[in-house]
């Protein structure tokens, strides 16, 4: 959804798509390998940044939260998956959603973040151009399709200790100082998938023919469209292919 307002170095991105049952699946595949990349030595800060916020939404979201667990070796938090449906003009979307926490006061989710230290005292103009034309945009289109009314970020320093923390209303994010327009963001993702419908029902259910749909950012200008019938691509399961049309209508 923030593609229009993303350089191509920080928004790269491959979906495949598949007609099945009379609806569009897609999955996401990364276009390199991640994993080998976050392991390099320079992308160390990286790694504890993640340890980071892990260890916040365990100490924020614990009903017990007991300090001395703070020196203790975190394994990633427990996830809660939540099926969100969305409309985007004649576009109904039904995706999964990470969750981090709910708010019983506001009977709301809420998004867990850590963030580097930046106050209006200390921030230097690249840092807060960065914050609010990447940072923001970011945060916005992750709890608005969530359906995440606050972000709640914790500011910390370089050794991940946490400073401070700020709430942010997922609505409130969007403004005109902002260098983004989220109707930009929705135009696009509506034209988009319209696209995408269009090209994929060419060829017609996935069962009968075994193709895949892919479409990739391949440059700063271009979205990318190949089918393929490799089977790494083929993400659905066979259970789902072989339900009939009542097996479906059932489901």
């Amino acid at each position: 959804m923030f593609t229009p307002c993303k350089k191509y170095a920080h928004c790269q991105w491959k979906i495949a798509v598949i007609l099945q049952h009379g609806a569009y699946h897609i999955c996401r595949f990364d276009r390199n390998n991640r994993w080998e990349e976050v392991q390099k030595p320079h992308n160390r800060l990286w790694r504890k940044s993640h340890y980071w916020g892990w260890k916040m939404e365990q100490l924020l979201t614990e009903s017990k939260p007991d300090e001395s667990d703070c020196t203790k070796t975190q394994v990633q938090h427990g996830k809660y998956l939540l099926v969100n449906q969305l409309n985007i003009n004649a576009h109904s979307l039904v995706f999964n959603c990470e969750i981090d926490a709910y708010d019983e006061n506001t009977d709301s989710f809420v998004e867990i973040k850590t963030k580097k230290n930046i106050s209006p005292e200390n921030i230097s103009p690249g840092e807060d151009a960065i914050f609010k034309k990447f940072t923001l945009l970011q945060w916005w289109a992750q709890s608005q399709l969530g359906g995440v009314k606050e972000i709640l970020c914790g500011f910390r320093d370089n050794e991940g200790l946490v400073t401070r923390i700020e709430s942010f209303r997922t609505s409130s994010i969007p403004n005109s100082e902002l260098p983004w327009n989220q109707k930009v963001c929705f135009h696009f993702l509506d034209n988009l998938l319209t696209w995408i419908k269009k090209r994929v029902s060419v060829t017609g259910e996935f069962s009968a023919n075994r193709i895949v749909h892919l479409f990739e950012r391949s440059d700063e200008d271009t979205i990318s469209h190949n089918t393929t019938t490799e089977p790494r691509y083929q993400f659905l399961p066979e259970w789902y292919l072989n339900i009939g049309e009542k097996g479906h209508n059932q489901h």
